[in-house]
């Protein structure tokens, strides 16, 4: 007899309650498996496969945790995984894992230093590793290494027809990616960052050339845009004073044009909660800057951190971390 979360009791033949909780350990199993296969893990991969299957053949023969012990393909890591899970409704592996593949991004780390945390699909977009191809090459082009330029030039463009990479093994196969081609994917996908690319932008520019050089390419491909396609595009179509806004003008002040005094308050208080309020860059300081309570004119790191700022706000990658410089 097991008790269920609800302090229920669960009868010999395993019940409603605990068989739901069975389907839902079988789920974590292939969540698992779906996150170690995307990054090219296969050996652990394969063994949460085999304990999703075994667990969902023997359902019905499950009365009560110590019967993980006698299933087959089913080894320690997998048994304790499901216990716990049974125990407490929780699988810190996979909460880990979700953090690291996730959509949301830690402020606190440098931006070239963060844990990629991706789209639905855990994946670079092939754009971006495209352009960090290009970027190689082009540094290498500046040093006068003909034959790396020529290199990543040739590997970014076997590259960027494909629709899909999610790790560096995507791209074995195809002509002119080399080991040093696949290394960049998989430290791109891993951590966001090309460390190989850090410390070539660092000896050939300044930190004010590499992030306006990025924030202007950036701004050619917004201009391009007949419209957003979500809200961070829109705000970057604001800073940039699209043309896409004009058309839309008119709509926007008839919707103003209903409203009274104190709704207009109410509502620019909900939107800028909401995160629809473009920052002023130029307000923005250093931590150090900020806790005095004052702005030093030249301060290095302020500059640093507005124009780090106003690169994020139109949607530039891979920026480097201005604490390096």
């Amino acid at each position: 007899m097991l008790a269920s979360d609800e302090g229920e009791t669960k009868d010999e033949d395993g019940g409603p309650l605990w068989t739901n909780k069975l389907w839902e350990v079988w789920g974590i199993f292939v969540e698992l498996a779906s996150i170690y296969k995307d990054k090219g893990l296969k050996e652990d991969a394969e063994k949460f496969e085999r304990a999703s299957t075994t667990l969902k053949d023997n359902l019905k023969s499950l009365y009560s945790v110590s019967d993980f012990a006698d299933l087959p393909d089913f080894c320690n890591v997998c048994r304790c995984i499901a216990e716990q899970y049974l125990e407490d409704g929780t699988c810190p592996l996979l909460e880990e894992l979700t953090e690291l593949t996730g959509t949301q991004i830690d402020d606190e780390l440098p931006v070239a230093k963060r844990k990629r945390k991706n789209n639905d699909d855990n994946d670079v977009s092939v754009k971006e590793i495209y352009d960090i191809f290009i970027r190689l090459s082009k540094a290498y082009d500046s040093k006068g290494d003909e034959q790396r330029k020529r290199a990543f030039l040739l590997a970014g463009e076997s590259i960027k027809n494909l629709k899909k990479v999610t790790c560096g093994a995507d791209i074995v196969q195809l002509k002119n990616c080399g080991k040093a081609s696949v290394e960049v994917v998989d430290e791109l996908i891993t951590t966001g960052g090309c460390e190989r690319l850090t410390e070539l932008e660092k000896e050939l520019y300044s930190y004010d050339e590499i992030v306006e050089a990025n924030m202007f390419k950036r701004t050619e491909e917004l201009k391009k845009m007949d419209a957003p396609t979500n809200r961070d595009e829109a705000k970057a179509f604001v800073i940039i004073k699209h043309k896409y806004l004009k058309t839309r003008e008119k709509e926007a002040q008839a919707i103003l044009k209903t409203m009274d005094e104190h709704l207009k308050v109410i509502v620019a208080n909900r939107l800028k909660k909401e995160g629809y309020f473009v920052t002023d860059a130029d307000n923005i300081q250093c931590e150090h800057c900020e806790n005095r309570r004052d702005e030093e004119d030249k301060c290095v790191t302020c500059a640093y951190v507005r124009l780090e700022h106003k690169a994020n706000a139109l949607g530039c990658q891979n920026l480097p971390d201005y604490s390096d410089y």
